[in-house]
């Protein structure tokens, strides 16, 4: 498999939320289902992302691998497990995030990398972090 430049900015930005469905996906490239979906597949496939079927949803989630990390440049580690709990709300950042960013022109940073930037890891620690900052252009 080809590793692709949009391939490890997908493992980079599916890795900020922790995990995606296929139409997160879909949304962020701008494809459709079925294109995202198995471009999704490959990356499983030759390594970059894990998936199984979602607790809630029944549907297939997807998260990056170590390999997948490394070849992408990211230093902050996969999710340990999800939280189905909050899984519905997360895909709705995730969604919302592409949707402000296209329509501002702004960059989404979500709630693990502003967590990692500000040195807070773990669930719990002490200070309320917000879902996502949108970072606009002055």
């Amino acid at each position: 498999m080809k590793v692709q430049e949009r391939d490890l900015e997908l493992v980079r930005w599916v890795n900020g939320f922790g995990f995606v469905e296929v139409e997160s996906v879909s949304l962020f490239w701008g494809v459709s289902y079925d294109v995202a979906r198995a471009r999704l597949a490959k990356l499983v496939k030759g390594g970059l992302l894990v998936s199984e079927r979602g607790l809630t949803t029944g549907k297939l989630v997807f998260w990056p691998s170590g390999e997948g990390l490394e070849l992408a440049g990211d230093e902050m580690r996969a999710v340990k497990a999800i939280r189905w709990a909050t899984a519905g709300h997360d895909l709705a950042v995730q969604r919302l995030s592409v949707r402000l960013e296209r329509e501002t022109g702004g960059r989404f940073e979500p709630e693990r990398r502003l967590r990692r930037r500000r040195g807070m890891q773990g669930v719990g620690v002490v200070g309320h972090v917000p879902d996502g900052v949108l970072h606009l252009e002055a």
